[in-house]
This record gives C-alpha cells, sequence and structure tokens, in this order.
C-alpha cells in the first residue's frame, strides 16, 4: 500500500493527543489525510457553502467542512448565482465531513455528506469521527458505491484509499464529465419524442 508509511505516521501523531472535538479531528487528522493523499492546500475550501432545493424552494446554504475543487478560485464562487453554481459543478472533487469522536452517523445514515456532495456535484465523500471512517463514491442514478469502511487504524492496509487520492478523483472527474457530454450530444443530435424515451436508456449503457 503506497501510503502505509504515511498514514502510520500520521496515526503515531494523533495518537499522542487526547481528540475530544470536531475541531481536533479536523485539523489533527483530516488536514493531514489530504495532505497525505496529494491534494494541495490551496485546493482546501474549509466551511463552504452548498445550495440546495427542497420541494421546489431554494434551502439555505449549508456549509460543508471540506470541499476539495480542481482549482484554487472557489472563493470567488460562494454566492448563489447560477454562474457560481455551474463553476462548483464543475470543479468540486471531494466533500469530507467531520464529527466528534463517538458520534459517527450509522452507516445507512451519512445524509450530510451526501447531501453536500449530490449538490455541489462531487466525485466522493468522506466522513469520520477520527476513530472511523467511511468513504464513497457518488452514483447519481443508484446507491452510492461504499469503497472504505473501517477504523482509522486499519488505514494503513488499505489498498482503496487510493480511490480518494488527488490524482484518482481528478481522473474520475474528467472521465465523467466526457462522459456526460457525449451523452448529452447523443441525445440532443440523435433522439426526440418516443424515438428519444427508446433511445435514452442505451446512452448510458
Amino acid at each position: 500500500m503506497i501510503y502505509r508509511d504515511a498514514i502510520q505516521k500520521l496515526l503515531s501523531e494523533y495518537r499522542k493527543s487526547k481528540i475530544q472535538s470536531e475541531a481536533e479531528v479536523r485539523s489533527k487528522f483530516i488536514v493531514p489525510l489530504l495532505d497525505i493523499l496529494g491534494y494541495p492546500s490551496e485546493l482546501r475550501a474549509e466551511e463552504f457553502p452548498v445550495y440546495g432545493y427542497g420541494g421546489g424552494k431554494k434551502l439555505p446554504a449549508k456549509n460543508a467542512d471540506f470541499i476539495l475543487f480542481c482549482s484554487p478560485d472557489f472563493g470567488h464562487y460562494r454566492t448563489r448565482t447560477q454562474r457560481n453554481l455551474g463553476w462548483v459543478h464543475d470543479n468540486s472533487l471531494l466533500v469530507v465531513e467531520a464529527k466528534k469522536p463517538g458520534e459517527m452517523p450509522k452507516e445507512n445514515d451519512l445524509g450530510q455528506a451526501q447531501f453536500y456532495t449530490a449538490w455541489a456535484k462531487s466525485v466522493a465523500y468522506i466522513e469520520t469521527d477520527g476513530e472511523k471512517l467511511i468513504g464513497r463514491l457518488y452514483n447519481y442514478a443508484s446507491k452510492d458505491y461504499e469503497v472504505i469502511n473501517l477504523t482509522i487504524d486499519e488505514l494503513s492496509n488499505c489498498d482503496k484509499l487510493e480511490l480518494f487520492a488527488f490524482e484518482s478523483v481528478q481522473n474520475i472527474k474528467k472521465a465523467c464529465k466526457e462522459n456526460d457530454s457525449n451523452r448529452s450530444e447523443t441525445c440532443v443530435n440523435g433522439c426526440s419524442g418516443s424515438k428519444y424515451r427508446r433511445r435514452r436508456w442505451d446512452v448510458g449503457a
């Protein structure tokens, strides 16, 4: 596992402290972990506002603990305009949510991280309380794919952690954007009316 030594060093330092707050989980575990995974600090947005809708109504902004972007320009796109939302959708990579130790939600109740990921159109999300970590790849069409569900002490032996690395997530984002573009172009150019209803599923096959 390519991150084994770095993860073991992180855990050794982390265990020196008695972690008691969400803020400590963020600063002493999540930030160093993101560094190990190759995310430049200038691409890391903290308390970034995410805008969603409920029943057709605009929901108040909710701040994600961390969103990792392709570009360091995210500071210009924090307000709720169509242009800004489009930029976030095009550039968001990974959502990371922190919890206070011992307050990890149930495995089927990661609604907060999933909400941020869905509305920001990120590739994946991680949630951790500094004791346990769950990581999933977001799937807009069906159930999200759970990649990691383990204690942090098991991380150094987890090969799948690499799927959340900066380069890996960037590649997934790029592939998804290209696939969506090709699918949309196919639908616009070749599908209409009842013919569209029959062919739209073939496009995503």
